[in-house]
C-alpha cells in the first residue's frame, strides 16, 4: 500500500482509468486530489493536508 501513496499522481490517474468503471466520475479532472489515507471522518492528501469527508463514498477506507 505504501507504494501507492508515493506513486506520482499522474500514474495513479492512469491506474484509475484502467481499473475503475466509466460510471464513477472523477471530479476536478484537471487537478484531482490524491487522497492517500483516511482516519475516522478525515482524509489526507499526499501533502498531508486534512479534509473532512462529507460525501462518505464507498471507496474511502478508514484505518486506525
Amino acid at each position: 500500500m505504501a507504494y501507492l501513496q508515493s506513486m506520482p499522481k499522474n500514474e495513479t490517474i492512469k491506474l484509475r482509468e484502467k481499473h475503475v468503471g466509466a460510471a464513477c466520475q472523477l471530479f476536478f479532472r484537471s487537478s484531482p486530489l490524491k487522497i492517500v489515507r483516511g482516519i475516522a471522518q478525515y482524509m489526507y492528501d499526499e501533502q498531508g493536508e486534512r479534509y473532512l469527508d462529507c460525501i462518505n463514498n464507498s471507496d474511502i477506507v478508514t484505518r486506525t
